[in-house]
């Protein structure tokens, strides 16, 4: 991982100041999980300790929460692929 976080390489250009920080946690997190999950074992990557969500769930379904909260901060309704995609994020 680099050793700078996003927060602290200053604005992202073409990014409104209050959605700064956003725009940074969405980086950092792009940057971030490639790294982090790479050293699990495929047991570990689908481990669900106390029955929770495995850390391969979570890393398939983020793109998916992230589209769908943009479409709701648009004021849009899901679309048909929208719906399709939630479908299929929890599949293994």
């Amino acid at each position: 991982m680099s050793n700078t976080e996003w927060w602290q390489r200053g604005p992202i250009d073409g990014v409104p100041a209050l959605l700064q920080p956003v725009a940074h946690i969405l980086l950092q997190v792009r940057d971030s999980v490639p790294e982090l999950a790479a050293s699990l074992t495929l047991p570990e990557w689908n481990a669900r300790p106390a029955g929770v969500a495995s850390s391969a769930f979570h890393v398939r379904h983020i793109t998916g929460v992230i589209d769908r909260l943009f479409a709701y901060a648009r004021g849009e309704q899901l679309s048909d692929a929208q719906f399709a995609a939630l479908k299929h994020e929890g599949a293994e």
